[in-house]
């Protein structure tokens, strides 16, 4: 009979506890085979543990894809493999282990059902040219089906996703389905995602089939590059936590110029680039809302801090859907047109977004003006009253193409802008007037309150009040704006006080048909107070 310590060192060799365990001249190509070995008294010793343990044991403890058939050598399809060993790791409570190499995902065992299954790799390094080299990678080829499909419960941890034929393609990229998905009327449940790389997704996060719930969704710590939506969902989560990731295309100008690897480059062109700018979103919300009725998907919350997000077109795009809650901390938008639009029939409720820092301009269209913040005509709850509620704090804003926080609906309920940097707006050539607010909501409460607007050219202003229910402009201060307040409209009641302006272009600091329904209370306007305004 074989000696279990002989028995031991060629189950380690033949990799199933990864090939990194041995030196090179124990590969596994110069071990023998162990068929028919009788293993059941062989135990295994880790470097550094004092104790042996049985080798059955440490089989059911580590289930490493290689012991599965996996070849990961980015050549053979190994889904097959991972489909095996997701299986005995739940029957047996114990995580699959990727021992580091390239898993061909090619769609032979596509949308793996990872319910209740731990993924463990050796970590993430992969950010120069050319990628798919190191780390524990999934290589993705398959362009019908998901490769994974979440359920209930699930982690996956120091993992690199990588899409090999996602390249610079002139027209657009590969309509990759989803690196995560869900079933219909399934449960998307306790999934963590932690210390990942995704590079070259198409779309990286989407639950949208119909009657499926997602919640308890914690993602940290990742580098995530997805081309068209890093999230999509019909309902926001019960609960979904981002914090300490990075989200981006800028992987793609290595990939464009091969800044590293000393190739060909691709024209001068930044495709990719240049499709995210203009058709991808970091967190997309669809639902069923129009301007008169309610969405009928409402609930989540959504918490997002410390995190840097780089290059899309929208931040965030509520499109028919009901975001209920969601609280932005830290959460830094650069290059990304608009942070918040909210198109007619979604809507916003508790939405808080504090302490971030918006460079609002498009990447790939140096000509657009889009406005950092969009709001129209979103819906009213469930009882047809408004409901669309916004409240930004100690924000700073740079280099933003257009207006800042253009708002209008019926269904606008309140609206905080306080403590914020309203910088270097109207960043354009294109003609036009880009406000740093305007609001035209009669049903709507307005605080705007110790904000600092300074446009970046002649076609900026302040704010321009259409419509509102109240509004309260104090402790402001303006520069250089062709008018620091327009009241366009005669709706509502309006207070300003203690604000400040300088350098104001028009003849008045405060302008408009409205005037003459406007308490100006100790105000230190540079140009005239308004013929007819109520003062103090």
């Amino acid at each position: 009979m074989t000696e279990p310590g002989e028995v031991r060192r060629r189950w380690l060799a033949a990799g199933l506890f990864g090939s990194t365990m041995l030196p090179a001249r124990k590969a596994a190509a110069d071990v023998t085979p162990l068929a028919g070995v009788d293993a059941s008294r062989a135990t295994v010793s880790f470097p550094g543990a004092t104790t042996p343990i049985p080798l059955s044991d440490a089989l059911k403890e580590r289930c490493s894809l290689r012991s599965f058939g996996a070849k990961l050598d980015g050549a053979t399809d190994d889904s097959a493999a991972v489909a095996r060993a997701v299986a005995y790791a739940r029957a047996n409570n114990v995580p699959v282990f990727h021992p580091g190499g390239a898993c061909l995902m090619a769609g032979e065992a596509a949308e793996i059902d990872t319910h209740g299954v731990a993924f463990v790799g050796v970590g993430m390094d992969d950010v120069a040219y050319p990628y798919g080299r190191s780390g524990s990678q999934f290589w993705i080829t398959d362009t019908a089906r998901s490769p994974f499909r979440l359920g209930g419960g699930g982690a996956f941890d120091g993992l690199v996703f990588f899409w090999p034929n996602q390249s610079n393609h002139e027209d657009a990229p590969l309509p990759y389905p989803p690196l995560f998905t869900a079933a219909a009327h399934a449960r998307a449940v306790d999934i963590s995602i932690r210390s990942c790389q995704v590079t070259n997704a198409f779309d990286f996060l989407e639950v949208s089939a119909p009657g499926t719930v997602a919640g308890g969704i914690f993602i940290s710590d990742c580098r995530i590059f997805a081309l068209r939506n890093c999230f999509h969902f019909v309902t926001v989560p019960e609960v979904l936590m981002i914090e300490n990731n990075l989200f981006s295309y800028a992987v793609f100008r290595h990939e464009l110029l091969r800044g590293a690897g000393g190739g060909k480059q691709a024209e001068g062109k930044f495709r990719l680039r240049d499709y995210t700018a203009n058709q991808g979103c970091w967190f997309l919300l669809t639902g069923d809302g129009t301007p008169e009725k309610a969405s009928s998907t409402v609930g989540g919350c959504i918490i997002a801090s410390n995190n840097y997000v780089l290059g899309y077109r929208y931040g965030i795009r509520v499109q028919g859907g009901f975001c209920s809650i969601a609280r932005l901390t830290s959460t830094h938008f650069d290059a990304v047109s608009t942070v918040l639009g909210v198109d007619p029939g979604g809507t916003l409720a508790g939405v808080q977004i504090l302490g971030s820092l918006f460079y609002s301009f498009n990447a790939g269209d140096p000509q657009a003006a889009h406005p950092a913040f969009s709001i129209r005509d979103p819906s009213p709850d469930n009882h047809g009253n408004p409901v669309c509620r916004l409240s930004v704090t100690d924000c700073e804003f740079g280099f933003v193409s257009g207006a800042i926080f253009d708002i209008e609906g019926v269904n606008v309920s309140e609206v905080k802008i306080s403590d914020c940097k309203l910088t270097r707006h109207a960043h354009t050539a294109t003609p036009g007037t880009y406000h740093a607010l305007r609001i035209a909501a009669p049903n709507a409460k307005l605080t705007f309150s110790n904000n600092d607007i300074l446009p970046a050219s002649r076609l900026g202003s302040g704010i321009r009040i259409e419509a509102v229910k109240w509004a309260s402009v104090t402790g402001n201060t303006f520069e250089g704006c062709a008018a620091p307040i327009e009241l366009a409209g005669t709706a509502g009641r309006i207070l300003l006080s203690a604000n400040l302006s300088s350098a104001t272009r028009g003849p008045r600091s405060v302008v408009g048909a409205g005037t003459a329904f406007v308490l100006d209370a100790a105000n230190a306007w540079d140009k005239p107070a308004p013929p007819g305004a109520a003062t103090r």
